[in-house]
């Protein structure tokens, strides 16, 4: 539903049942690895260090632009954008260090965001280490937005896969400029752009740069200080 909104690729390698049934329905642009192992690669000297196979594959910018090209999909998104802002001068942002902590299973998927208020960025970490690029640089963002989703099991579903209600409305927490700002998240429908907004219902703006979308199920715990 979400890469719906976009008119984007949805590039996976495999998926759940449903998953894959809702890509047939919605007519997702997809990009499978199952299916076009081609655009992809597989890192022999992780599989060497017996790393789960999940955590070998990649793929590039250069594949994805060819597979674009090879199975004619739009090289342009349809969608309406959302509102972004000039970040502000350094003396009007939060002098109070600020870390969003989201605990989504176990430790080594721990996340924390770290805001930084000389480059009004958001650092972020993974499993209580700098989560780094190949490059080495640190994975960071200006926005920060935490949407807590509905979820419940899948009846029947052998392996207690969940179901995430991603249209409707739901909580929010927008991070931007050291601040917290309180929201819901809207989303009409699987074709429908997903929308952040204020307790009055008018769309966030947000800090111009990198946007980290945080999807969490209702269940989840984020701790802020």
């Amino acid at each position: 539903a979400w890469a719906k909104e976009y008119n984007a690729v949805y590039v996976h390698a495999g998926g759940s049942p449903d998953a894959l049934a809702e890509v047939v329905k919605q007519k997702i642009l997809d990009l499978s690895e199952f299916s076009k192992s081609q655009y992809f690669w597989r890192d022999t000297e992780r599989l060497k260090k017996r790393i789960a196979s999940e955590h070998t594959l990649y793929t590039s910018s250069e594949l994805l632009s060819r597979a674009t090209r090879d199975l004619q999909f739009p090289d342009t998104g349809s969608y309406t954008p959302w509102t972004f802002a000039d970040e502000p001068d350094r003396d009007l942002r939060t002098a109070t260090p600020q870390s969003v902590t989201i605990n989504f299973s176990s430790f080594s998927y721990g996340v924390e965001w770290r805001y930084d208020r000389v480059t009004n960025r958001y650092l972020r970490f993974q499993a209580e280490q700098p989560h780094v690029m190949e490059n080495g640089a640190q994975i960071d963002a200006k926005n920060i937005v935490v949407a807590v989703v509905p979820t419940s099991l899948i009846p029947g579903d052998a392996k207690g896969r969940l179901s995430l209600k991603t249209s409707g409305q739901g909580a929010a927490m927008i991070f931007h400029n050291g601040m917290r700002v309180d929201g819901t998240w809207t989303k009409a429908s699987a074709d429908a752009r997903m929308q952040i907004v204020d307790a009055s219902g008018v769309p966030i703006t947000l800090t111009a740069g990198t946007t980290w979308i945080e999807i969490i199920p209702d269940a989840g715990k984020v701790t802020v200080q």
